[in-house]
């Protein structure tokens, strides 16, 4: 059976994909039932779009490392125009986020803006708003040992989570934190520094939420049944996400937990034996 790489449960196929970026994804044998999408690079010209386009069939989207990402739903293709054509390192991420988006859309998926942390008996989608700390918190669970799945998106489609790409990209003071091998990539004008994850399974029941939000001290709350839905509705990836109401219902009676944390580095140890507890996954 040919190994066919994978990624936010998408088979990717085209030019691109083999070589580098291909060590920067998961892989899977003979993994032939999942949606196929081809990829290319090319330079632009003047027939490329001017202006943001969405619908139901075709999409030209801003990539945030410039130039566009074009997606067709009906040959199932994504093609990215800039010179220099984006290499490996950018397609992985922020790249292929963008091709997960436009067709878990397409495909009747549920996409969030948010990462993933291998727990017990699944996935735990670790989901917050900005400065909250989910890169930094889910590269301190990768380093103490947790399988983390995606970093960016998280993907699910009936009940089940999709790995992402295996890297996560750290600002520099968080990157000094990390105790790993660390290289240097540059996104919209600013440097990150990328960490590569261990190869983890390709997908997974979801299990669960975790909210981080900032705080006073490390604590952890069950999020009431009632305020689940809602709250999860807050993640949604992009507002041209609509997931199907039966799948986003299902997932919003999943359980939840609020998990505050001060952005401070001594708590860190106290927020990975947090979580850690609440996923309930060996190390």
């Amino acid at each position: 059976m040919t190994a066919a790489p994978v990624c936010y449960g998408l088979v990717l196929e085209g030019a691109p994909v083999w070589g580098r970026l291909e060590e920067l994804i998961g892989v899977a044998s003979g993994q032939t039932d999942w949606p196929r999408v081809t990829m290319e690079c090319v330079a632009p010209g003047p027939g490329d779009p001017q202006k943001a386009y969405f619908d139901d069939r075709r999409a030209d989207l801003p990539c945030l490392f410039g130039g566009w990402l074009s997606a067709d739903r009906e040959s199932m293709t994504a093609t990215f125009a800039r010179e220099p054509e984006p290499g490996a390192e950018l397609l992985a991420h922020p790249g292929l986020a963008g091709v997960g988006v436009l067709f878990a859309r397409w495909l009747g998926r549920a996409a969030f803006h948010g990462g993933l942390v291998l727990g017990a008996d699944g996935a735990f989608g670790v989901l917050g708003p900005k400065g909250a700390g989910k890169t930094t918190t889910l590269a301190m669970l990768a380093q103490a040992g947790y399988t983390v799945l995606s970093d960016d998106l998280t993907v699910v489609a009936d009940g089940m989570a999709f790995g992402g790409p295996r890297v996560l990209d750290l600002r520099p003071d968080a990157a000094s934190r990390v105790h790993a091998e660390l290289r240097t990539v540059s996104v919209r004008g600013r440097h990150r520094r990328r960490m590569t994850l261990l190869a983890g399974p390709i997908q997974v029941p979801i299990c669960g939420w975790i909210y981080l939000q900032v705080g006073r001290e490390v604590t952890a709350h069950p999020v009431p049944p009632a305020d689940r839905l809602a709250r999860l509705g807050q993640h949604l990836a992009h507002s041209l996400v609509t997931p199907s109401a039966v799948d986003f219902l299902s997932l919003g009676t999943l359980p939840a937990w609020s998990v505050t944390r001060p952005l401070a580095w001594d708590v860190v140890p106290k927020l990975v034996e947090v979580i850690g507890g609440l996923i309930g996954a060996s190390r």
